[in-house]
């Protein structure tokens, strides 16, 4: 079936890209964002969604990124979107989270029309605090960001697919609704239930990875860390990497890929974090992947939130490829270039195997 994808941003790049892998009947024929967006958009073939649903069989509704979850006038246009694709007949697939009355109001308009309404809704399961930790016994990987705003969704998803390319059994977990589209796992959504003590979400983390291994016996768990792991200054606090150090105590990671802003940093001062990494967390940093943003000190301080400039695929190049030539333990690359991805899944195995 051909859908249409809204509102789409470029994080949904590789999600996108491998759903027919996950779906063989499902195919994304066209992209579409809010008009506001189309300047921050670097997929040309972008389209409007104002047209006539015609020239495919449904829509699907994608989760926003996080710092547009609050706007309640994108939410107030997404169910809009919702209702028209309903009442022109269309079948629809919706990661986006719904309030509970408007979730139940669109299934009952889906079944008026005749149409399939597929809510990927967030898991309520509830997992039994054990008061005994759990030891994995399969191999963990970690994916987390420097800072919140840095995404790591192209590593999760182009790692997990290299993975399963080279014949092992993987089952994914990541804070992302859209990932649902590809079979991963999500992390409860009440794991972060700020009434809980930190312990208990200590312990529920450990619960869930080990009933994980239970189900799917894989042979690796890769798995996003959420939130980033430090605070960029006292106004922009990125959850002091609480929920990191959280998951860090839960599990034992095997091998972590940090995700990180191009940063006029030396690999020697990569390597200091790293030591820092290991006393604070309980790993190291294995491999870093770099985005195409730089931040920018003077409108971050200025306006109290961290703000990225955009930089060039030569630029990004070049620097990786100094670090790179410096032959340290760090493997470093661009994660937005896809021929990176094999020489990293190599660089895994070849780390997990003693190579």
């Amino acid at each position: 079936m051909n859908y249409l994808l809204y509102p789409y941003s470029d994080d949904l790049a590789d999600v996108v890209r491998y759903i027919p892998d996950y779906h063989a009947d499902m195919q994304v024929s066209k992209l579409a964002s809010p008009y506001a967006w189309k300047y921050n958009i670097k997929n040309n073939e972008n389209v409007s969604f104002d047209f006539p649903l015609d020239d495919v069989e449904g829509v699907i509704f994608a989760e926003v990124s996080k710092k547009y979850q609050k706007n309640t006038l994108l939410y107030k246009d997404i169910v809009a979107k919702i209702q028209y694709t309903l009442n022109s007949k269309k079948d629809v697939i919706c990661v986006k989270q719904l309030q509970e009355q408007d979730a139940a109001d669109l299934k009952k308009l889906a079944q008026e029309n005749g149409c399939a309404f597929d809510y990927y809704e967030s898991k309520r399961n509830n997992y039994d605090m054990e008061s005994m930790f759990q030891t994995q016994e399969c191999i963990m990987i970690g994916v987390g960001g420097t800072l919140e705003e840095v995404t790591t969704l192209p590593v999760i998803v182009n790692l997990a697919a290299r993975l399963k390319e080279a014949g092992y059994r993987v089952t994914t977990v990541a804070d992302d609704m859209n990932v649902s589209l590809l079979g991963f796992e999500r992390f409860p959504s009440y794991f972060f239930d700020e009434t809980q003590d930190y312990m208990q979400i200590v312990h529920k983390f450990n619960k869930f990875y080990k009933n994980l291994q239970l189900l799917h016996q894989p042979e690796i768990i890769l798995t996003q860390i959420p939130n980033g792991f430090m605070k960029y200054s006292n106004s922009c606090l990125e959850n002091f990497g609480v929920k990191a150090f959280m998951l860090s105590q839960a599990v034992n990671l095997d091998y972590f890929v940090l995700c990180a802003s191009l940063e006029p940093t030396s690999i020697e001062e990569f390597e200091q974090l790293s030591e820092m990494f290991k006393y604070r967390f309980g790993f190291e940093i294995n491999a870093i992947g770099f985005s195409d943003q730089r931040i920018d000190d003077t409108a971050s301080k200025e306006r109290d939130m961290v703000i990225y400039n955009q930089v060039s695929c030569d630029t990004v190049a070049k620097y990786i490829n100094a670090l790179n030539t410096c032959k340290k333990r760090i493997f470093c690359f661009n994660m937005f270039d896809l021929s990176s991805f094999g020489p990293l899944a190599e660089n895994v195995l070849g780390e997990l195997s003693g190579g």
